[in-house]
């Protein structure tokens, strides 16, 4: 029969690589997103709305459009 002890730690090693894997591809994922200029969180863009239509409502100005792009820590709004 083989002796499996050297390769042991291998074998160890394979799947716990394979599960600690996903989270630095979806860091990876997000910064190409944000570098490739995603649009922000459905959330950032719901709070963005509240306080643009409560500024214009005090402007009398209508909004027709806008959008929330996410360049790391900072957000690009357009009206």
């Amino acid at each position: 029969m083989p002796d499996l002890a050297p390769i042991t730690d291998a074998l160890l090693v394979l799947p716990v690589s394979l599960a600690l894997l996903r989270e630095p591809l979806a860091a990876l994922r997000d910064a190409m997103a944000q570098a490739a200029g995603c649009a922000a969180d459905p959330d950032v863009l719901q709070r963005t709305r509240l306080v643009l239509m409560q500024e214009l409502v005090g402007l009398q100005l209508q909004m027709m459009d806008f959008t929330v792009q996410q360049l790391g820590r900072t957000a690009f709004v357009v009206l």
